[in-house]
């Protein structure tokens, strides 16, 4: 699937508005390190392609940085573990159901490119973060992006909900980006936590049974998201994987997704591991949403740059 994105945003121009707060929060920020990828095979999330770069937990569980939803998954099923030497240890988190490799149950092993591994019904394959020196495409820019900002938001309030320490600049990351996607101070919605901003953007539903649906998301949040699909059967409270892949269709990040609403045209989704709040506070699933321009470009290039490298 080949991403199709157009975002606005009420905070002025967004790429604009972050280049000071971005050079301020990257200056003691190291580029994270790529260690590998994992490639689903098999399961809800077949043909995810996600990178290792730092301690990564798959399960059930909110919490977790891949989302399965499989009744055979524990909540904390099992973690990849990059080391400092290199190598990538896939660790059973004492789940219920094990982790198999190469067919074999196994608590603790050390991934070695092409390894095969079971968690549930997926089936994942490791890949060596090393580059195909024989590729000729040109690497993209990276300006600021919208979906990037959401992604690393996410990514860094996951591992702060784990009780992982952050960093001193990876602190300053964090309250940045809150402080970059939260309401502005002149919004009429005073009880939504953070900015909507509206857009266009293909994306891939999945569900527990492993079908598929295209989508097209109208506006997206840190927190949630509201999607066009006319789709009655699914019901609220019901848990799907939304799918975002790269442009080339090398990489993908699925986010799990709890459905909020359906009126039968457009559905309301909450993510996992997202902020809450109170259900009496949730704001009117058609407010408006915030508008004005961010580059698509942009956010193509700074989300498959700084996720998908």
């Amino acid at each position: 699937m080949n991403t199709n994105i157009q975002l606005r945003a009420n905070c002025g121009d967004y790429s604009a508005t972050t280049q000071e707060s971005d050079a301020l929060s990257r200056r003691e920020l190291p580029r994270t390190r790529v260690f590998g990828f994992i490639r689903a095979m098999t399961g809800p999330v077949q043909g995810l392609r996600h990178p290792i770069q730092d301690r990564f937990v798959i399960g059930r569980s909110e919490d977790a940085d891949l989302f399965l939803l499989d009744g055979g998954v524990s909540r904390r099923h099992a973690q990849l573990v990059p080391e400092q030497n290199g190598r990538v240890v896939l660790v059973d988190m004492d789940s219920a159901n094990g982790v198999y490799v190469e067919g074999e149950r196994s608590s603790c092993h050390v991934l070695s490119p092409g390894d095969r591994f079971s968690i549930g019904s997926s089936s994942f394959v490791f890949e060596s973060s090393i580059p195909d020196r024989t590729a000729t495409t040109p690497t993209p820019p990276s300006p600021p992006g919208l979906l990037a900002d959401i992604i690393e938001y996410r990514k860094l309030r996951l591992q702060k909900m784990r009780g992982t320490s952050l960093g001193t600049a990876a602190r300053l990351r964090f309250t940045l980006l809150e402080t970059r996607l939260s309401p502005a101070p002149h919004t009429t919605h005073t009880l939504r936590r953070f900015r909507r901003f509206a857009c266009r953007l293909a994306v891939t539903l999945r569900d527990p049974s492993g079908g598929r649906v295209d989508a097209t998301v109208l506006d997206i949040s840190a927190e949630g998201a509201r999607l066009d699909l006319a789709d009655p059967s699914l019901e609220v409270g019901q848990w799907i994987q939304i799918v975002l892949s790269s442009g080339d269709n090398s990489t993908s990040i699925a986010l799990g997704a709890c459905i909020r609403w359906n009126d039968g045209h457009n559905i309301g989704v909450m993510f996992a591991g997202g902020p809450r709040v109170a259900p009496a506070q949730s704001p009117a699933r058609h407010d408006t949403v915030d508008m004005s321009v961010v580059d698509l470009q942009a956010a193509i290039a700074a989300t498959r740059s700084r996720f998908f490298a």
